[in-house]
């Protein structure tokens, strides 16, 4: 563990990091109400201490709750706390700080869920992982909750703490010793193993009578609380399992959490929580109405109409905020550049084009164009929230593709791409929308990652206008 975490935390920034720390406690700026409450991320049913002393459950408090004063969009991530208290076995207050703040930035491998939808997304995932990778363990799961996938879903709620809570500490601290080394990958391979276990230990009991969700989630959590084979016969078991990569890893918790938003959307359009509509930016003389026109460019060369239709495409958590111009070909011109000091910093954006034979398409893009300096080993960023849209002639959103066939391969992973020479949105054996250095002509092709058709009857075409707008 000491060479694990003193190899992890040097990397981190330590010093700035330990800095904002000591401005917290150390320097007078005490977080309000330390020592009465925990952050509302932390999940009270979770707090789990590991036999910790009075000064350490202190430590493990300031800790976690100077996390939720310098990380204020963590909103949910309770193996937060869980692991704070395990560090502290093992390391002072500031490298247990510094070591859970390189976790939680890490730019690569969700080393930490930090979302509620996240990490519903994570337990999607396991058993994603199950049936693809543990296939004959997954049909003996299915086949005990009556071959209900719900029921399943439910038996596994709590697999994240068959390993935090359920199993022997000293187990705990060899996994997350291989955690910290390998990142989140061991943890779905020992959540497998476990599962693998349960049921060889089922199979040679003669016990494989059918149960509920609850009975299941019971079981286990009985079997870990029993658990009798050592720790090195349980992680042999987990790195058994083949065909599991950490790129694999990624994309399906990607694809699983875009399921959820999906669904969620969905949901919310049918119980009529977007039936209200709202004034814009867009259009100042925006009516209410089930139609749409086609839109114009008014004097001041700006995109108007009725766009209320666009607007029921948009997230429903989009919706409650005003668009805002940020960016215009009538005003800033056509340089790439330009296009990149305007909307740099800006999640999410529209994309609303206007060519010269009157066609009117674009893109909603989810993530910050500036996500592109992040990427130099991959070409494409971005999530599959992005969508492509055309307005007329003919009125139309084409979203990922993964959101209807549960395909996540490179071709239908190709959100958003863009450099110093051009912009792209949409990839695969096309691009949905491409722009070179100078954003007065583009073109659009038919594109796997959101299945359109050219947005445009030609496919190469000459903007009129392109704007680009922002939510706030």
């Amino acid at each position: 563990m000491a060479e694990a975490t003193l190899k992890f935390h040097s990397s981190v920034g330590r010093a700035s990091s330990l800095q904002r720390y000591h401005r917290c406690f150390v320097a007078g700026d005490r977080i309000e109400g330390v020592h009465q409450t925990l952050p509302p991320y932390v999940e009270p049913s979770y707090l789990l201490h590991y036999n910790l002393n009075e000064d350490g459950r202190l430590a493990a408090k300031k800790i976690v709750c100077a996390i939720g004063f310098l990380c204020p969009d963590i909103t949910f991530g309770p193996k937060i706390y869980p692991m704070v208290c395990m560090f502290l076995h093992y390391m002072s207050e500031e490298t247990a700080y510094a070591c859970m703040m390189t976790l939680l930035k890490a730019k690569h491998g969700r080393r930490i869920t930090q979302t509620k939808m996240a990490y519903e997304s994570a337990k999607m995932t396991l058993i994603t992982m199950l049936k693809k990778n543990a296939t004959s363990t997954y049909k003996q799961l299915l086949r005990i909750c009556k071959n209900n996938p719900d029921t399943l879903s439910n038996g596994l709620d709590g697999w994240l703490w068959w390993m935090f809570k359920d199993l022997p500490f000293s187990y705990m601290v060899r996994i997350m010793d291989v955690y910290l080394c390998e990142g989140t990958k061991i943890l779905y391979r020992v959540a497998m193993a476990i599962c693998i276990l349960y049921i060889k230990s089922r199979r040679m009991s003669g016990t494989f009578e059918d149960s509920s969700g609850n009975l299941l989630a019971t079981a286990i959590t009985q079997f870990c609380n029993n658990f009798t084979l050592p720790v090195d016969k349980l992680l042999k078991t987990s790195f058994g399992i083949r065909g599991l990569r950490r790129k694999d890893l990624n994309k399906m918790l990607l694809r699983n959490e875009m399921l959820m938003r999906s669904k969620q959307h969905i949901g919310a359009m049918r119980s009529g929580a977007i039936a209200m509509q709202r004034r814009s930016s867009l259009d100042l003389n925006m009516k209410v109405s089930p139609s749409y026109d086609r839109l114009e460019v008014n004097k001041a060369g700006h995109l108007t109409g009725q766009l209320h239709l666009i607007w029921h495409w948009m997230p429903p958590r989009i919706t409650i905020y005003e668009p805002e111009l940020i960016f215009t070909t009538e005003e800033h011109g056509t340089s790439i550049t330009t296009f990149f000091d305007k909307v740099a910093g800006q999640e999410p954006t529209m994309i609303l084009i206007k060519t010269t034979t009157n066609e009117i398409f674009g893109a909603y893009c989810s993530t910050d164009w500036e996500d592109r300096r992040r990427h130099e080993a991959s070409t494409y960023f971005g999530t599959g929230e992005s969508f492509l849209f055309s307005v007329w002639p003919v009125a139309k959103r084409y979203s990922w593709v993964g959101l209807t066939t549960g395909e996540m391969t490179n071709l239908t992973s190709m959100f958003l791409a863009a450099n110093h020479s051009m912009i792209t949105v949409g990839g695969g054996r096309g691009y949905g929308l491409y722009f070179e250095q100078t954003l007065d002509r583009g073109r659009t092709e038919a594109c796997d990652t959101f299945g359109n058709p050219a947005l445009c009857e030609k496919k190469d075409f000459v903007c009129k206008v392109l704007e680009v707008y922002k939510f706030a």
